[in-house]
């Protein structure tokens, strides 16, 4: 996963995440207890068919979870 944020890029590996959570709005992947990436469920720039794997994606990784 790729993220930037005011022009800074880091990557994340899926395999860095230790646990999913997710409200009715964003998941949170979590790096550790206290440190998480946060995405919103609804995006803006996906259609509908895109949404769908966005959250069949991050779903997917973490079957089993916690979440």
């Amino acid at each position: 996963m790729e993220r930037i944020i005011k022009n800074k890029q880091d990557f994340f590996n899926w395999e860095q995440f230790v646990k999913l959570r997710s409200d009715e709005h964003r998941y949170f992947l979590y790096l550790s207890d206290v440190q998480a990436v946060i995405l919103k469920k609804k995006t803006t720039n996906l259609n509908d068919e895109e949404t769908e794997q966005y959250h069949k994606l991050i779903q997917s990784k973490f079957s089993g979870s916690n979440t």
